[in-house]
């Protein structure tokens, strides 16, 4: 977690140059490195604002209240408020990621943690070329700590990559031996850290998979702790129909499914009941 300081429009955004990882204990002697005082924390669990000083020592938060010890360094946040860093739960920063890391665009927001991997991923890939020199999200996350990166960062692994891979653009079922080798790509991505799958069911080649393909591909994230997000295969008159297909596939693949737009589109449809 990293904490923003956020003020009037003339004061901007103050970059609190920090990630904090846990609470704990703070010796009554060591003198912590940062106290931000003053300030009016909102921590992200729903209680109400309160005005009080965050102590930092050594990278974590060690309290949080209205103690103000004499610290290396002290950040009078008068007339702000401190809360935790925004999660962007949609990002498009896969490659912008690696061009530049300091992810101007989102810390001026707020925004500390990113999730990537909509659909199509930047891995697995058939081969490196001049701006991807990986092949499987080892690679590239081994590319995004050698530049380093200003956010903390989680991808899914997009079944319509996996398609691809295995199948091709082509309109055509998976055979038994398509999933089988699809299932091998997406236990080996969640081997090498993602967060679980994704799919653009609106979009070729994904649009052609089954449901079955997808519980198939789905289950093997689950059962190694994956989670399954989704853009819907119908978004228009057609809705209902793309909801209960998310809940079928987090029900019978048992694992949390979460939707990336829930929109309902088309001038038609504007004030229908579901």
């Amino acid at each position: 977690m990293q904490l923003r300081l956020w003020g009037p429009a003339s004061a901007g955004l103050i970059l609190v140059a920090l990630t904090v990882a846990s609470t704990g204990g703070l010796e009554a002697q060591q003198q912590p490195d940062l106290v931000i005082t003053n300030a009016q924390i909102v921590d992200g669990t729903g209680a109400p604002a309160r005005r009080g000083a965050v102590v930092i020592s050594q990278g974590r938060i060690v309290s949080v209240g209205d103690a103000a010890p004499a610290a290396a360094r002290t950040i009078d946040a008068r007339g702000r408020v401190l809360a935790p860093g925004f999660i962007d739960m949609h990002s498009h920063s896969d490659m912008p990621l690696v061009t530049d890391g300091n992810a101007q665009s989102k810390i001026r927001q707020g925004v500390t943690t990113e999730v990537i991997g909509e659909s199509d991923s930047i891995a697995p890939r058939k081969a490196t070329s001049e701006v991807a020199s990986w092949t499987d999200f080892k690679g590239y996350f081994g590319v995004l700590e050698k530049n380093g990166i200003a956010v903390n960062l989680l991808s899914y692994i997009g079944l319509g990559t996996v398609r691809e891979l295995v199948i091709g653009e082509g309109d055509r079922p998976a055979t038994a031996a398509d999933i089988k080798a699809m299932q091998a790509i997406v236990s080996e991505a969640m081997r090498q850290g993602v967060f679980g799958v994704s799919t653009g069911l609106i979009y070729p080649p994904n649009a052609y998979a089954s449901l079955e393909e997808l519980v198939a591909l789905s289950s093997t994230a689950a059962t190694m702790g994956g989670m399954h997000a989704s853009h819907l295969r119908y978004d228009g008159a057609k809705l209902r129909e793309g909801i209960e297909e998310i809940l079928a596939i987090g029900e019978r693949a048992k694992m949390p499914v979460h939707i990336f737009h829930l929109k309902v589109t088309g001038a038609n449809n504007a004030g229908r009941k579901m």
